[in-house]
C-alpha cells in the first residue's frame, strides 16, 4: 500500500498544475487554447463564462476543443456568441470524444443558432447536459433542439435548461415527448417562458405518467386556475419528482388549495418552492392541512407571501409533521414569536433526521463489518474442512503402504530359505527365524 501511495503521489507530482490567468487578463484565451492542445490531464472542466468572448474568438477556440480528449464540461455562458460562429462551435462539439456537458446560457444564439446546433447534436451520443437558457431560441429553435435530442441514439441527455427563451404552448407537445422518451432525463428547467393552460395540460398529463424526471423548474410562468388544477392532479399521481420550483407563478389561494391537496397523496416530493405566489391566509391553511398528512416533504419555501395569522396553522401542522426539516418564511408578514416556534419545531425535525441518518449509517457499517467477519469465518471453516479431509486421506494411504510393505518383505524371506536347512540364506539359527516371524 505504501509503494502504491508513493507511486500515485509521484505521478501527481509529475503533472504540472494548470496556471490559467484570470479571465480578464490579456493572455487568458491564448493560455486556455494552449492547454487544450496540450491535452493537460487537469483540463477536465473549462469555465469560460463571462470572459467577453465574441464570434471572432470562437474559430480558434473551437479547433482546440475539437482536438482535446480530456475535456468533459464546457461553459461559455454569459458571452456574446451568436449564430455566426455556431457552425465552427458545433463541429468542434461533435468532434470532441470526451465532451458531455455544454453551457451556452445567456448568449445571443437566437433561432438560427439553435437550429445550427441541433443539426450536429444528433450524432453527439455522449451529451448528458445542455444549457441554452436566455438565448431567445423561441419555439422554432426549441423544437429543433428537442427533435435532435430525441433522435440521438440512446438519448443520453440527463439535464436540460431552456429557461427564458420565449417558448410557448407550440413546443409543449415536443417537450412532453422528450419527457416520455428520454429515460435518462432527470433535470428540466422551463422557467420564465410563456406557457398557458393548453400547453401546461399537455406537459402535466405526461408528468402524471412519468417516473424518471426528478427536478422540474416552472418558476415565473403565470399559471391560471386550470393550469394549476392540471399540475396538482399530476403531482398527486407522480412517482419520480423530488424537487419542484414554482415560485413567481401567481397561483394564489386557489392554487395553494390544489397543491395542498396533492401533498396529501404524493409520496415522493422532497422539496417544494412556492415563493412569491400571492398566497394569503386561506392558501396557507390549505398547505398546512397537506403537511399534517404528508410524510416525505423535507423543504418548503413560502417566502414573499402574505401568510398573516395563518402561520398558526403551520405551527399546528408541525406538531404532527416530523419530516419537514427546512421552511422559508422570509417576508411573509407573520408574527415573530410564531415564526420562532416554527423554526424550533423544524430544527427538532432536522436533528431527529440527522440522528436517523447517522443511525442508519452506523447500522450499515455494523452490517458490513459483520458480513466481513462472517466471510472470514466461512473461509477458515472451509480451509479447516479441506485440511482435515486431506490429512485423513494421508493417514489412510500411510497405513495401506505400511501393511502392504510388511507382507511383501515376509513373502520374499520365505522364498529365500536353503533347501537343506530350511533357514534363510545368511541366517544364524533361531535369530533368522525370529526375524522372519517379526516381519510376517
Amino acid at each position: 500500500a505504501g509503494d502504491l501511495g508513493s507511486l500515485l503521489l509521484g505521478k501527481s507530482k509529475s503533472v504540472p498544475p494548470l496556471r490559467i490567468p484570470d479571465k480578464r487578463a490579456p493572455g487568458f484565451k491564448s493560455e486556455v487554447i494552449k492547454y487544450l492542445y496540450s491535452q493537460h490531464p487537469h483540463m477536465v472542466t473549462l469555465d469560460m463564462a463571462d470572459c467577453a468572448l465574441v464570434d471572432n474568438d470562437v474559430p480558434r477556440l473551437s479547433d482546440a476543443i475539437g482536438t482535446c480528449t480530456v475535456l468533459r464540461s464546457l461553459s461559455l455562458a454569459t458571452n456574446s456568441i451568436t449564430h455566426e460562429s455556431m457552425e465552427d462551435l458545433t463541429i468542434a462539439i461533435e468532434a470532441s470524444v470526451s465532451l458531455n456537458s455544454i453551457d451556452l446560457g445567456e448568449n445571443a444564439l437566437g433561432v438560427r443558432g439553435a437550429t445550427i446546433l441541433a443539426r450536429n447534436l444528433i450524432e453527439k451520443t455522449k451529451l448528458m447536459g445542455l444549457d441554452l437558457s436566455s438565448n431567445l431560441i423561441r419555439d422554432e429553435g426549441c423544437r429543433a433542439v428537442l427533435d435532435a435530442l430525441q433522435q440521438t441514439p440512446g438519448q443520453p441527455i440527463q439535464w436540460l435548461s431552456l429557461s427564458e427563451n420565449c417558448i410557448s404552448d407550440h413546443s409543449a407537445a415536443d417537450l412532453a415527448s422528450l419527457i416520455d422518451t428520454a429515460k435518462n432525463l432527470t433535470f428540466l428547467d422551463l422557467s420564465r417562458n410563456a406557457f398557458f393552460s393548453n400547453g401546461m395540460r399537455v406537459i402535466a398529463e405526461e408528468l402524471g405518467l412519468n417516473n424518471t424526471l426528478q427536478h422540474l423548474n416552472l418558476s415565473n410562468i403565470s399559471l391560471d386556475a386550470e393550469a394549476v388544477e392540471l399540475l396538482g392532479a399530476s403531482l398527486a399521481r407522480n412517482r419520480g419528482l423530488i424537487s419542484l420550483d414554482m415560485y413567481g407563478c401567481r397561483i394564489g389561494d386557489v392554487g395553494a388549495r390544489v397543491i395542498g391537496a396533492s401533498l396529501t397523496q404524493n409520496t415522493y416530493l422532497r422539496r417544494l418552492d412556492l415563493g412569491s405566489n400571492k398566497i394569503g391566509s386561506s392558501g396557507c391553511s390549505f398547505l398546512a392541512d397537506g403537511l399534517m398528512v404528508n410524510t416525505v416533504l423535507h423543504v418548503l419555501r413560502l417566502w414573499g407571501n402574505t401568510l398573516g395569522l395563518a402561520c398558526d396553522r403551520l405551527l399546528s401542522a408541525l406538531y404532527t409533521n416530523d419530516t419537514l426539516i427546512q421552511i422559508d418564511l422570509t417576508g411573509c408578514s407573520t408574527d415573530v414569536d410564531t415564526v420562532a416556534m416554527i423554526g424550533a419545531l423544524v430544527k427538532k425535525n432536522r436533528l431527529a433526521e440527522n440522528g436517523r441518518s447517522s443511525g442508519s449509517s452506523e447500522i450499515r457499517k455494523l452490517r458490513k463489518a459483520l458480513a466481513k467477519e462472517q466471510l472470514k469465518t466461512d473461509l477458515l471453516t472451509k480451509k479447516a474442512k479441506s485440511y482435515k479431509k486431506k490429512h485423513a486421506k494421508l493417514l489412510v494411504d500411510s497405513e495401506k503402504n505400511t501393511f502392504g510393505g510388511a507382507q511383501e518383505t515376509g513373502y520374499d524371506s520365505a522364498l529365500s530359505m536353503d533347501s537343506d536347512g530350511g533357514r534363510p540364506k545368511g541366517g544364524g539359527g533361531g535369530g533368522g527365524d525370529m526375524h522372519s516371524i517379526d516381519q510376517l
